[in-house]
């Protein structure tokens, strides 16, 4: 069972182990398993060993005496809605919020340049056809652009 999958069950309160014989690695995330009494080799597996979460490793990596994420979280709406706070508002005032949404302003911006209608039809369609497109578009309401749109295809004039 891969480690983000482990802690789920774990907090769910399923039964988890992790493989053993496949051996220990920053890389597979399993480190951090090591003193929770739920590695196991196959064979363990096989034989239906598995254990359960050492107590003092489970409160560590859950902070919750016991508790499931699904508790905490009810637990955490039920105190907000209470007392009326709303930290998800403050979230927006925060240097972090700001400095994440300048970066992706930024980001997007390169990625996708940002261009008038009539220079994506000039460039999609052509000067001629973009422009006549666009003026259609933008001057001509709907029950007039689609009739002369089906016509100028009929007629192949674009």
């Amino acid at each position: 069972m891969s480690s983000t999958a482990c802690l789920e069950a774990i907090d769910r309160g399923s039964r988890a182990a992790l493989v053993l014989d496949l051996g220990v690695h920053e890389r597979y995330g399993n480190q951090v398993f090591l003193d929770s009494g739920l590695p196991r080799t196959f064979r363990q597996i096989t034989e239906d060993r598995i254990g359960t979460p050492a107590p003092a490793w489970r409160d560590g990596c859950f902070h919750g005496a016991g508790r499931t994420g699904t508790e905490r979280i009810a637990d955490r709406v039920e105190e907000l809605l209470a007392s009326g706070e709303r930290p998800s508002r403050a979230v927006w005032e925060t240097d972090y919020f700001r400095s994440a949404a300048e970066s992706h302003l930024a980001t997007a911006a390169r990625l996708v340049p940002r261009q008038s209608p009539l220079a994506r039809r000039k460039l999609k369609h052509g000067p001629l056809k973009g422009t006549l497109s666009h003026v259609a578009y933008n001057g001509l309401p709907p029950v007039v652009r689609r009739p002369l749109k089906r016509w100028a295809k009929d007629h192949q004039l674009f």
